[in-house]
């Protein structure tokens, strides 16, 4: 039986600009079946951006850099469920034909279980962009979800309340977070916002 939160934090993330062509393509998420090194759980790109993502750490390769967007104190063994299936499938030639890998199913979202004591992390695509939704149990902690930017400059907050992580020259950008808790009467907004700590880590 799935567990309905009690509270949803939206972090809707617009990483990198799209432009039209072939890197505009909607995020769509591909499991590793040996195309990629073996810690790597799911992969996506589109928008100018590469994710392969891991147990308790999202690589993200945008502009030329790698980023490592890593979630500090999470879970290690935290499991990560695919969501609804796409129509299509992905297929992977690289090297000889031993090491070609045909025939992937796509999934729409994945989902991070218990990455944090109460707290799950859904991906999934919002059009180009790629959005992150931290989904809470009743009585869990919102002030333990801890995210560093390894392979960035240090992250700031703009006036509208963006997280804005310089990388390159260019910018990866999260907006501000909406906030909402599920009750009798339907959905209230919760006050909140990102928080800046000691060492680029943001909460």
């Amino acid at each position: 039986m799935s567990r309905a939160p009690l509270l949803a934090i939206f972090l809707s993330r617009v990483l990198f600009a799209a432009s039209p062509g072939p890197e505009a393509l909607p995020f769509f998420f591909v499991p590793n079946r040996g195309q990629a090194s073996a810690d790597v759980r799911y992969m996506t790109r589109g928008s100018g951006l590469t994710v392969q993502l891991r147990a308790s750490e999202i690589e993200l390769r945008v502009a030329g850099r790698t980023v490592s967007l890593r979630f500090e104190g999470a879970n290690p063994e935290s499991s990560i469920e695919s969501g609804s299936p796409l129509q299509g499938r992905a297929n992977f030639f690289y090297g000889g034909p031993s090491e070609w890998r045909t025939d992937i199913p796509l999934f729409n979202s994945v989902l991070y279980r218990d990455l944090y004591p109460g707290i799950d992390l859904r991906y999934a695509g919002a059009g180009r962009n790629l959005k992150s939704e931290f989904l809470l149990a009743p009585g869990a902690d919102a002030a333990r979800i801890r995210m560093r930017y390894a392979g960035a400059e240090a992250p700031r907050l703009d006036p509208d309340g963006s997280l804005v992580v310089p990388v390159g020259g260019m910018e990866m950008r999260e907006n501000a977070p909406l906030i909402y808790q599920e009750g009798a009467g339907g959905r209230e907004i919760v006050e909140g916002q990102f928080a800046l700590f000691d060492n680029g880590i943001v909460g």
